[in-house]
Order: C-alpha cells, then structure tokens, then sequence
C-alpha cells in the first residue's frame, strides 16, 4: 500500500523548519546550528507554519483526488484559489509568492492554456515547480509509468508556472529519484540509477548545467561547494547534497536548513524525499507536534492514498483520444472555420476598398495557412487555394503569384516535410523502438494533430513523438 503522508508531510516539517531561517546567511547559521523548529524569524509567523512549497504541494495533491489524473486546470485553479484567497495555506495568509510562479497564475487568469502558462525564458528557472512536485513521485508510480510518461507527465506539471526545459529537467530528476525510493532502493543505489537514466530529451546545454548531479558525485563536495540560492539548479544540488551526505531524516533537514537562503525549499525538498525513505517513524516528535494543521495534511494524504492505491495496478491507456486527438466531427468544423476565415477575410478587404492583389494574397496567405486542413496536398492546392481566394477577392481573373510568397512557402513546406520525418525517426530510435512502416502509419493517421499542437507551436520532433507513444503506445 502506498502511503503518501511519508513524503508529505516530510515536506511540510522541512518546509516549516526552513521558513524562519531564510535567506539568513550561511555563516551566521553555522555558528549557531538551529535543530529545533521555530517560530517569529524571516516572516515573523508562528512555529510551524509553511510557505508556498507545502500550499502549492496539497494544491497539486487536491487536484488529483478531484479526478484521479493529472488535469491543468484543476491544477492551476487550485494555484488561483492560494494566490487569491490564501487557501491551502498554515494561517489563512498567504506571505509569500515567486515572481515566475506570480506571473503564470496571471498569465491562467488571462485565460492562457495552463500548461503554457509558465515562464520559459532562461531566466525564470527558479525552484518553483521542483518545490511542489513531490506528489507525482507517488502518481507516476502508482500508474507504473514508463520514464517517457513520467517525463511528459512532469513537463505538463512544471509548465504550468516553469516551462524552461532546466526547471523540467531539475523535477525530472527528482521524480525519478523518488520513484527508486519508493521502488526499495537505498539513497546512493538510487542516485546511481538517476545518474545512468536517458536525458536525451532535453538539450546538451540544459544536461550540462546538472553536469555536477549526473556526472560525477554530488555528494563529494564539501559544503562551500554547494549554493543554497532559489536557482532550480542550485536547490536539486543541495537537496542530493544533503539526502546523500547524512542518515537520517532529521540530520539531512537540520544540515541542509542551515545552509541559509533559500531554506524553506530546500528543507521541503529534502523532506519529500527523506520521508519517503525514513518515513514518519524516524521524524522528531516535536517537530510533528509542531506543525500546524497536521491534520489537516493527514486528510489530504489520506484521500491521495485512495487515489493511489485504487489505480496501483492499471496502466495509462493505449489510446485515450479525448486526451490528444481530435474526431471527425471536430475536423469538419475546422474545415468549415477555414472557410469563414477565408469569407471573412473576402469581405473586410472589398469593405475597405483593397483591390490590390498583393494585399488580397496576404492576407489569405496569413489567414489559411496556420489553420490549413489539407495537409496532404499542401505544396500544390494551398498554392492554388491561396491564389485563387486573393483573385476572387480582388476581381481578377489573371493573376501571377510572386515569387518571395511562392519561396516562402515552399521553404515552410520542406520544413514541414522534414519534420515529419524527424517525428518517425524517434518514434522508431528513441521513444517505443516501433517498426518504420508502424511510424509512418501512425505519422500519416495524426498527421493534422501533429501540424497544429505540435509543428505549429515549435514543439520538438521528440516531444511529439513521445506524445504519440504516450497516447497510442
């Protein structure tokens, strides 16, 4: 049976062991090593209280007990509703938010899609996803995910305020470490294991800034060696750093609090994992007594074990199409939103008295050709249609179609080309190792889906690929 109070509320004591201490610095600390849990320090609330690491954890963890999966908008409501209206917090107030997390909760309310929401620029990999996802350590294990479904599972999670492929990565590993945990094995059997996994799916950039964790032995450096900033980076390393260099619960929290900074997340990260490995047994009573709203979590905990261990013995569907793929239905009212657009587009050009060709085929150009249906015909009949809907509109009957537009798409169609191919070469090197015919067939049956959700929004080759195993297996 899967119990989830280990690691959850390993997180909140560490969480709450931390938040008094934070950002003091380091020296200061390590003059006077704190090992009991206070209360008045950096925020000035009471002992026991936890921050946004432990809110947003149960926020992520009350979502799944809402429907047994990973929805991002229940998700991300629940983000709303502790940014708002201070729920899922110790006290009734909320005393602290990150700036990226901040700014992806606008972004929801502007009713962005919420796994787009998060920030992706290079600068916005702070800890605020790793801090929160502890509980999909226990739902991918539960639902004896592949590692390409762990993955695609905790890239959806973490992009709903981090989408950088560095903060994925940081809660990638960390999942996958947790998992071995769960699985039995011991903390340097399962950093071993972490180190051998393929992180092929990120890029050789993002891989060399975990270079420290993969490639040599983290748990070698001395302590100077390690930062205990909010960088995602930086808090993964503490948080192996601290799991691997002590043993047990309490020395692994009060060593790693005391490292300054950014303390509360670290000592939450460190929690998730040591109480999943130590469990509750081996935790300071009075730091259990001292938490509030224990019970509160317990409750929680309690209805996420029901979720967990209800589906401990199925598997992800070969072929959920209401998670990804569209149906014919939905197909022809595309076809028939082309149309309009095209009307549209027709008559706001005749309103306005444009009879330029140019701007007529522009215009067309940039209406039809994000949304295009027929991608089979591509080369050919969007040259046609395109042409042919600029001259009705204009009134001419002979038209000649400009060569850059005629480059331009053509440049745009090779693309697409090639991009399918790279789509069923990972389907058949990298992600379920499918037969190339099988590859080419399942590539040419999705093809539409692939051009918008994924060709379209820049999404990698591999990204589809996985998500096409992912839902089709």
């Amino acid at each position: 049976m899967i119990d989830s109070k280990n690691g959850v509320i390993g997180l909140a004591i560490g969480d709450a062991m931390g938040v008094p201490l934070e950002f003091c610095i380091r020296e200061k600390l390590q003059k006077n090593i704190t090992t009991e849990m206070l209360g008045y320090g950096s925020h000035n609330v009471p002992k026991g209280t936890w921050s946004d690491d432990t809110s947003m954890t149960l926020g992520l963890i009350d979502a799944i007990n809402k429907t047994g999966d990973i929805v991002p908008n229940d998700i991300a409501d629940n983000f709303v509703k502790w940014a708002e209206n201070a729920e899922f917090t110790a006290t009734g107030v909320r005393f602290d938010i990150g700036r990226t997390c901040l700014r992806a909760i606008v972004n929801y309310e502007r009713g962005m899609k919420p796994t787009e929401c998060g920030l992706n620029d290079e600068f916005s990999n702070g800890n605020g996803s790793l801090m929160r996802i502890l509980p999909l350590v226990y739902f991918c294990y539960a639902k004896k995910m592949n590692n390409t479904d762990i993955y695609k599972v905790v890239r959806d999670v973490s992009s709903i305020t981090h989408r950088h492929e560095i903060s994925i990565m940081g809660c990638y590993i960390y999942v996958l470490f947790g998992i071995e945990l769960l699985k039995g094995a011991k903390l340097n059997e399962a950093y071993r294991k972490i180190k051998e996994m393929d992180y092929s799916m990120f890029s050789k950039q993002c891989q060399e800034k975990y270079n420290r964790i993969i490639n040599t032995d983290i748990s070698l450096y001395d302590m100077d060696d390690i930062s205990s900033s909010g960088y995602v980076v930086d808090t993964l390393e503490a948080t192996l750093w601290g799991l691997l260099t002590t043993d047990n619960y309490n020395s692994a929290i009060i060593k790693v609090i005391n490292l300054g900074n950014d303390t509360d997340t670290i000592g939450a990260c460190v929690g998730g994992l040591a109480g999943i490995y130590y469990e509750l047994e081996s935790v300071n009573p009075n730091w259990i007594n001292g938490l509030l709203k224990y019970d509160y979590i317990v409750e929680l905990c309690e209805k996420f074990n029901g979720v967990l261990n209800e589906t401990n013995s199925k598997k992800m569907p070969k072929d959920n199409k209401d998670m990804f793929f569209i149906d014919i239905r939905e197909r022809e009212k595309r076809e028939k939103f082309v149309n309009e657009i095209l009307e549209f587009e027709g008559m706001s050009l005749i309103n306005n008295n444009a009879d330029s060709f140019d701007l007529a085929k522009e215009a067309v150009i940039k209406s039809i050709f994000p949304i295009l249906i027929d991608f089979k015909k591509l080369e050919l009949d969007f040259i046609k249609n395109t042409t042919t809907a600029a001259a009705a509109i204009t009134n001419k009957s002979k038209f000649i179609f400009p060569e850059e537009a005629l480059e331009k798409i053509e440049n745009r169609s090779n693309e697409w080309k090639k991009y399918k191919e790279e789509v069923i070469i990972s389907l058949t090197t990298r992600v379920y190792g499918h037969e190339v015919e099988y590859a080419e067939k399942l590539v040419e049956k999705y093809e539409i889906e692939i051009f918008e959700e994924f060709f379209l929004k820049n999404e990698t080759p591999l990204d589809c690929a996985i998500e096409i195993g992912y839902c089709c297996g």
